[in-house]
């Protein structure tokens, strides 16, 4: 902490004597503000603090076991949430209903005609996303814990 003490004040006595200087109106130059340059003193300070005390604890919970098998999940997820998000514009025009527009009108009219095609899939793909996510997660926690898959099954009857 003394180390950033003396760095702030050896930048806040510069940043004083910018400001006793007369300013000329030559336009504005924001970065020779004395209170810019402050706040630029103050973001660095604590950037750097951050960067000390944040970045081991994100690196630990980044190699946790529960959070790479949720990755996972997520992953496995992520072409039905692709598939879903892009059958919702047809299934769900972004136009009014009562556009006088052809274009809308005929966008409307092809979603209600393309509705019970379309609408199984979006429901068996995004409404199932939650799903997908749990079993995923659940079937690469083994190989972060280097237990056979076997294991889990035996623990989730032994524990039930």
């Amino acid at each position: 902490m003394a180390k950033w003490s003396r760095i702030l004040r050896k930048q806040n006595r510069k940043a004083v004597k910018m400001a006793s200087k007369p300013h000329h109106d030559k336009g504005y130059q924001d970065d020779k503000e004395p209170n810019n340059v402050m706040n630029l003193q103050w973001m660095a300070m604590l950037v750097g603090m951050i960067e000390q005390r944040m970045v081991p604890f994100a690196n630990w919970l980044t190699r946790s076991r529960h959070v790479l098998s949720l990755r996972d999940g997520f992953q496995l997820a992520m072409p039905f949430v692709i598939v879903g998000s892009l059958l919702v514009p047809i299934l769900y025009p972004p136009i009014a209903p009562d556009t006088p527009h052809a274009f809308g009108q005929w966008l409307h009219w092809l979603a209600r005609a393309l509705h019970p095609f379309l609408f199984p899939v979006y429901s068996h793909t995004l409404g199932l996303v939650a799903l997908i996510i749990a079993f995923g997660a659940a079937s690469s926690s083994p190989r972060h814990t280097r237990c056979p898959s076997v294991c889990v099954v035996w623990e989730a009857a032994w524990r039930s």
